[in-house]
């Protein structure tokens, strides 16, 4: 395939997605919605407008916040279907979960100018970004698919990637099930850590036993409740972000839509929004999603901890 790649969004996770596309040797043309010093570091070549984006390559990555943000960066004034769809073989990869729904419109629109969507959403955050070792969970024509495997190698791991098959949509939901066990699981993960803790037992040890047995998870391995267990734990360093709050928040509700359509019950799926919910209303949304924890100490009527908010005042 071409060496020249595009990305519209370069947010914590498209900026090291980019980074790692420039060091493999691609031409990148990017743009962001915000100039940030930083950006100038990663390489790529910065661009005003999306529609420049589409004019330099004919494979296009999007890593947005949200379905809205796809449609408006790709097809109003400024947008890059247009310039787009001027190459052959044009090539649109979706890598921001949106769910099926919005994938599955997005997709006739693009095919409405001749641009093919793949949707590939992935897992991993920041640090799986950072070293290009995302699991990538690939929905779309299995050509286009074929055509762009070589930047997916330089993004994620191929161990971890999987085609789901032609139905562009069913990618994308498979990304918002994978969340669901992350964000909910999340919970149950902070309740049982306020167990062993009031039992007095030792947070390393406790985090030693749940990892070794069926209390073992991401969510236990990378944002327990037991400080100073954990590496890299952004609960013990003021909440500092790898997912932020209003994207989890985001991934819940589009899950909880999905539940409704199928007809699965989601009571506890909505008490798990609630929660997050009441953090982003406390001004928690740039914050990591791990901020719930706040909530529950604020319910149980215990202490909260500091957040990285809290040390800038």
């Amino acid at each position: 395939m071409s060496q020249q790649v595009g990305v519209v969004g370069l947010g914590i996770m498209g900026s090291r997605m980019a980074r790692n596309l420039v060091k493999a040797g691609y031409e990148v043309t990017a743009w962001n919605r915000t100039a940030r010093p930083e950006l100038d570091e990663i390489g790529a070549r910065l661009v005003a407008t999306p529609a420049e984006v589409g004019a330099a390559a004919p494979v296009v990555i999007t890593m947005l916040t949200d379905a809205p943000a796809v449609l408006e960066r790709a097809t109003r004034e400024g947008g890059f279907y247009a310039a787009l769809a001027r190459h052959e073989r044009p090539i649109h990869v979706s890598m921001e979960t949106i769910g099926g729904e919005h994938t599955r419109a997005l997709a006739k629109v693009a095919a409405e100018v001749g641009i093919t969507l793949l949707g590939a959403p992935v897992s991993g955050g920041s640090g799986g970004a950072a070293a290009g070792a995302l699991a990538i969970m690939a929905r779309g024509p299995h050509d286009a698919f074929e055509a762009v495997e070589p930047v997916f190698d330089v993004l994620g791991d191929p161990a971890k990637r999987a085609y789901c098959g032609p139905n562009v949509g069913a990618g994308p939901d498979l990304k918002l099930d994978n969340n669901l066990c992350l964000l909910d699981g999340l919970v149950t993960v902070f309740l049982s850590c306020l167990g062993a803790l009031d039992a007095g037992l030792d947070p390393a040890v406790a985090y030693r036993v749940f990892l070794g047995s069926t209390g073992d998870s991401v969510a236990m391995r990378g944002r327990c409740y037991l400080p100073g267990a954990a590496p890299n734990n952004p609960v013990d360093n003021g909440f500092a972000p790898i997912y932020k709050l209003k994207d989890a928040l985001k991934d819940l509700r589009l899950w909880a839509d999905k539940a409704r359509r199928l007809g699965l019950p989601c009571g506890r799926v909505q008490h798990t929004i609630d929660l997050y919910d009441e953090a982003l209303r406390e001004g928690w949304g740039e914050l990591d999603f791990s901020v719930i924890l706040n909530v529950i100490l604020r319910r149980a009527g215990r202490p909260q901890l500091p957040t990285l908010l809290d040390r800038s005042l």
